[in-house]
């Protein structure tokens, strides 16, 4: 469930920008375009580890979608690559983001048949909700924290 919730996050993380890049208003103008994020989650009480390779394209209309990579790496196995996607609605209230996944799927393209044992498209849940807040936002990056874990999250343009 907290990869889900991160997986969600993601879709709208930001890298710390340059001392020198001018600081944007946060509103929904300023949002809408295509992100990239990359993210890792070390899960100490397992031992796994989940890197996120993710862009999001967030439409002025209110609504978004995303692709990308998920790698785990858990003890004993052989890395495991998910393609991701998702179709969600977001919205802006002050520098608090709300990002609603209305459809979260995972494809394991590295070991399907490993999915015999542990399919996480039936483990987790299709829809998540997350609200982030803003703390940083330029031209080319945002830099948000989840309101739920306080992991703080990037991406760039």
């Amino acid at each position: 469930m907290k990869m889900l919730k991160i997986a969600s996050v993601i879709l709208m993380t930001a890298l710390t920008p340059p001392a020198f890049a001018s600081a944007l208003t946060i509103n929904n103008s300023n949002l809408v375009g295509d992100w990239q994020c990359l993210h890792q989650v070390d899960v100490k009480q397992t031992q796994m580890q989940i890197q996120v390779e993710y862009t999001t394209h967030i439409l002025a209309n209110g609504n978004a979608y995303g692709t990308g990579d998920l790698y785990f790496t858990i003890p004993n196995m052989p890395k495991i690559n998910y393609k991701a996607s998702d179709n969600s609605t977001w919205n802006l209230a002050g520098d608090q983001l709300t990002v609603k996944s209305n459809k979260i799927n995972f494809t394991n393209v590295s070991h399907p048949e490993l999915d015999k044992y542990v399919n996480i498209n039936t483990i987790l849940p299709e829809t998540v909700s997350e609200t982030v807040t803003i703390t940083e936002l330029t031209a080319s990056s945002i830099k948000v924290v989840s309101e739920k874990s306080k992991e703080v999250f990037t991406c760039t343009r």
